[in-house]
């Protein structure tokens, strides 16, 4: 939302809107998971140049997850055989 004029402008159309989770402002813009026909994907959406990137494919649509402050880690648990670790995830 443009805090001077009020107005709204729709940035993606593929978010989550139901997770809880789903958004993250981070640096010069924000992460979100992305919901398409051929699966999910974590993506980072960069309010300075207006350009979607994929971060990691998601096999889990329901997977709960944070990003560190400096963008150098995503934090997320991987379901495997209800089995439960926490993996780390490294943007370069």
């Amino acid at each position: 939302m443009n805090m001077k004029t009020k107005s709204e402008t729709k940035l993606v159309s593929d978010t989550n809107v139901f997770a809880y989770d789903g958004l993250y402002s981070r640096g010069s813009g924000f992460y979100y998971i992305s919901v398409n026909d051929t699966g999910n994907e974590l993506k980072f959406y960069d309010l300075g140049t207006s350009q979607n990137t994929t971060v990691l494919a998601i096999k889990n649509p329901l997977l709960d997850y944070t990003i560190s402050n400096d963008e150098t880690k995503i934090l997320y648990p991987k379901l495997l055989n209800e089995e439960t670790e926490i993996k780390v995830l490294e943007r370069k």
